[in-house]
Parts: structure tokens; sequence; C-alpha cells
């Protein structure tokens, strides 16, 4: 056996580094990577999870206690997903260099107020102060989170990358889980949706509170060059309108679905379950889906992800019970989150590092139109003959048409290094 040849360009005298200490090496920095994704994930936690998911399980007794239309039931989730868009506008802008980790906490605790401050009042106009306030803390303290995430992983390889991003936008799908199972705990009596604000309140404190050890680790990405401002936006636009079309499409699904399985006569230990499913598949499908998603060319990963997402939107649109509902939990949970993570993959692909946060705030920012729109419309719908299946189809067709546009996505022939910035 010949002996291992010393690196030229090392310095001399300086030993050769053996095999074993270079697998040691990148074992370490990939159990670093993902531990700190796991702790970055609790942005998105308390942003997707506590801040917008939730609020579908307190939708029914909320609508019942205080009268609500579904139209009116939507504009809830339409306001949170306005202020989600103005959130996302000014993140980058608010967070740049070194203002992006205290930013970034402040903004997660004015949202976790905001999520507490909903069990004080009954008035429609301060409840949608309320969701609209907690949109947009909740979106800067998302977008700087992904944005120093998304720098602590430009070294990695693809594969390894989109698991680190996979874990950070899975944090939606823990929070649905971790939602699915305390409430019912916490406030045995759905009626009760006032309780239930306020431990979502506590939990998101809890949150914040846990993040700190990865904010000692994660850097934020490296200024612009002088005189460099403008943002490439033509290079990912198919990716810019199939995400409006899934912000639209998915949260139609996430606002309304239950409200849907509680009018097909689904217990609440149904509803329960199908929650808590659907939020451990998506936790699941950061590790199952990552890999793959990080070897497909262009944007055909989103594609494929988002005709998986439309289908199971459509299940419990056809069919009734509960094998259907489980059967959509499954589908629906373990792709939307995945679709983030492939449009973020195929943003990173088509753009110099520098421009990564700016590419996830832009993105965001269609994400929150279609979110803006999706809740309303499908509100509409559902106030129809056609009811809330109606509405729900809807959403089944955003999805699709999305998967669409996101197939004639082309990367860049010019790759970016890793590095660059």
């Amino acid at each position: 056996m010949s002996a291992r040849r010393p690196d030229p360009s090392a310095p001399v005298g300086t030993p050769p580094t053996s095999p074993a200490k270079v697998t040691a090496t990148a074992a370490s920095a990939l159990h670093v990577g993902l531990w700190v994704a796991w702790l970055l994930s609790l942005a998105s936690v308390i942003a997707q999870g506590l801040g917008r998911f939730a609020y579908s399980l307190l939708l029914p007794p909320m609508r019942e206690d205080l009268s609500w239309t579904y139209a009116v039931a939507g504009s809830m989730n339409t306001s949170n997903s306005l202020g989600y868009l103005l959130g996302a506008l000014v993140a980058a802008w608010l967070g740049r260099g070194q203002r992006c980790k205290p930013v970034m906490v402040v903004s997660l605790l004015v949202a976790v107020a905001a999520i507490g401050g909903c069990a004080l009042t009954s008035s429609v106009p301060v409840l949608l102060v309320l969701r609209f306030v907690t949109g947009a803390a909740g979106a800067i303290g998302f977008v700087l989170a992904a944005g120093l995430l998304a720098t602590l992983s430009k070294k990695a390889p693809p594969e390894r990358a989109s698991v680190m991003l996979g874990i950070y936008f899975a944090g939606g799908c823990v929070g649905i889980v971790f939602v699915g199972l305390l409430l019912p705990l916490a406030v045995p009596d759905p009626s009760q949706w006032r309780t239930a604000w306020v431990v979502l309140g506590v939990a998101g404190l809890a949150c914040v509170a846990a993040m700190f050890p990865a904010l000692r680790v994660a850097t934020p990405e490296p200024a612009r060059p002088a005189g460099d401002r403008r943002f490439p936006r033509a290079a990912i636009t198919a990716l810019l309108v199939s995400y409006l079309l899934f912000g639209a499409g998915y949260i139609a699904y996430m606002t309304f679905v239950v409200a849907l399985l509680r009018a097909d006569g689904a217990s609440a230990t149904t509803v329960s379950v199908f929650w808590s499913l659907l939020g451990l598949c998506g936790v699941g499908a950061a590790f199952f889906w990552g890999p793959l998603i990080g070897r497909l060319p262009h944007a055909r990963g989103m594609a494929f992800l988002m005709v998986l997402c439309a289908v199971g939107a459509l299940v419990p649109v056809a069919l009734r019970g509960t094998p259907a509902a489980m059967v959509s939990a499954v589908l629906f949970g373990g792709t939307f989150v995945s679709v983030i993570t492939a449009v973020t993959v195929s943003a990173r692909a088509s753009l110099p590092s520098r421009y990564w946060t700016a590419a996830i705030g832009t993105l965001t920012v269609t994400f929150s139109v279609g979110q803006s729109i999706g809740p309303v419309l499908t509100g509409l719908l559902a106030d129809t003959d056609g009811g809330l299946r109606l509405g729900l189809g809807l959403s089944a067709v955003l999805l699709a048409i999305g998967a669409g546009v996101a197939a004639l996505h082309r990367n860049p022939e010019q790759r970016h290094d890793q590095g660059d910035g």
C-alpha cells in the first residue's frame, strides 16, 4: 500500500491530514449545521406554526362564538398574509449586515406578543390588526433566520444544504405537530379559544429563548460590493409566479380543511390526529425529499412536489371520511413544506450568494401576495351554494397550475461559486 501524498498547497512541514480526520471534520461540520438549522427553525415555528397555522384549529370555535361568516373567518388569515407581505418587503433592509440578529429577535418577540394578544378581544377590527402584526413581525424573523441559514449552508454540498434548508422550513410543520398536541392537552374545551391564544403566546416566547445558542454560530451574509444594488429578478421569474400560485393554493387548504372535516362530522380526536399527522409528515419530508431536491435540475423538484400537493388537497374534496382525511394529511403534509425548500434551492442555484437573502425576501413577498388572495377567495366561494368543497377545489387547481409554471424554470448555465460574495 502506497503512502498518502501530502497536500502540495500546504505549508512546508505541515503533517498530512489523515482520511479519518477529514471524515471526522466533515461529520462535525454536518452536526453543527443540523443543530443550528433545528434551532433557527424555531423562527419558522413561530411565524408559520403558531402565527398562522394554529388559527385553523381555533377558527371553528371562534366563528361559532363570534358569529362570523366564512368570508370574515378567511379575512383573518388574509390580514395575517398582508402583514407577512409587508414584513417580507422590509426584512432584508431592516436586517442588513450586523443588524440581522437583533432585528430578528425583536421581530419574533413582537409576533409572540400579538399572538397572545388575540386572547384579549372579540373585536373584528382589533383581531385583524393583531393578525396583521403577527404576520409582519413573523415574516421579518422568518426571512432573516432563513438568510442566516442559507449563508451557513453555502459551502455545503447541494444534498446536505437541501437537508439543512429542509429542516428550517419544516419548522412550520413542527409547529403544526406541537400545536396539534399542545392545545387539546392544555385547553381540552375547544370553546376556550382565548386561553388557547395565551398558551400559544407562552410557547412562542419559549421558542425565542431557545434560539440563542444558534445565534452564536450563525453569521449574516456578506455585504454586496459597492454599487451592486440591482437584484436580477429575471433569473427567477418562473419561480416567483409559481410560488405566488403555491401561496394562494396552500393557504386556502390550510385555512379551511379543518372546517371541512368538521362539517363532514369529524370528531375532535379525528381532527387532532389529522393535524398532527399532517405536521409529522412535513417534518419527515425534510429528510425524505431533501436529497432528491438537491439532485434534480432546475425546478423539477418543486414541480413534482406541487403536483403531489395538489392531489393531497383534492382528496378531501372528492372523498369523505377519516381514511380520505388521513391520505390527504400524508400527501399534503409530506410535500407542502418541501416545496418551500425546493424553491429556495432553485433560487440559490440561479443567483450569486450575495443575493440569497434578497431572493428569499422577494420570493416570500410573492408567496404572501398569494396567501393574501387565497383565504378571502376561498371563503367567498365557501359562502356560496358550492360550500367549502368548491373553495378547496380551487386550492387544488392553483397548485396544479403552479406546478406547470415551475417546470418552465431553468437555472442559468453559469454556475455561481458556493462561496461567492
